[in-house]
């Protein structure tokens, strides 16, 4: 009796964990720096978003941002976004992590709106 318990938690374990895993691994990362075009200065607090599912980020003190979507998106857009700066629109075919560093033109001065 005691044996087939530990033997049913055993399993219960395994199965849960490969759950986790499998919820792990149907999610993908987008990530880069966001840097100024004319000076190459990284941008801090820039808006990234990804309209399609309204998942968003910002730019850390580095110029970094990092957005983890579902691998069910067809393809990645992204919405760059910066108070002083043009918008920059973005779609990619991504069935894995990926990379990409944009460069801002200054220009526009209004923010971008939520999309929704």
């Amino acid at each position: 009796m005691i044996r087939c318990l530990r033997l049913s938690l055993v399993l219960s374990l395994l199965l849960a964990t490969g759950a986790g895993y499998a919820q792990q691994a149907a999610k993908f990362t987008v990530s880069g720096y966001v840097r100024d075009r004319a000076t190459g200065e990284t941008l801090i607090g820039v808006a990234v978003i990804n309209p399609g599912s309204g998942q968003g980020t910002a730019t850390n003190t580095y110029g970094f941002y990092s957005l983890t979507l579902p691998t069910a998106a067809d393809s990645v857009r992204r919405l760059v976004s910066y108070l002083g700066y043009e918008k920059v629109r973005y779609a990619a075919k991504a069935a894995r992590s990926v990379s990409h560093t944009f460069q801002l033109q200054a220009g526009s001065s209004a923010l971008a709106p939520w999309p929704g």
